[in-house]
């Protein structure tokens, strides 16, 4: 099991790839906002490398989301997808300014929850 590392996220993708019987991942999706400054230059080089395709956040509020966006624009990099609850019940994403965020960015915006 990778530990506490910086090369952590990297083993766990590796291990994941080879279970898979594949070279690299389409997307990889963070479902824990927590911590963002921490987990956001890790998909760096793996996104570099090729081994990751496409990032997309799960369950990040607007803050959270436009951290990580900046984070990996440093490095010439975006985030492709949001996942978020939404629903015509629960509207927050929308609410928040978003889904509106999304839209200005091309960022694919996926609901769940529906």
């Amino acid at each position: 099991m990778a530990g506490d590392n910086d090369n952590a996220v990297e083993e766990l993708l590796d291990g994941s790839l080879n279970r898979l019987g594949v070279d690299h991942a389409d997307i990889y999706w963070i479902h824990n906002p927590a911590d963002v400054q921490r987990w956001t230059p890790k998909l760096i080089p793996l996104m570099k490398s090729g081994k990751v395709k496409h990032v997309g956040v799960s369950n990040h509020n607007l803050d959270e989301i436009k951290l990580a966006a900046s984070i990996l624009a440093e490095e010439g990099l975006k985030i492709s997808a949001v996942q978020n609850h939404y629903s015509l019940l629960y509207r927050s994403p929308e609410e928040a300014g978003i889904i509106d965020y999304c839209n200005e960015n091309n960022i694919v915006f996926f609901s769940y929850m529906a």
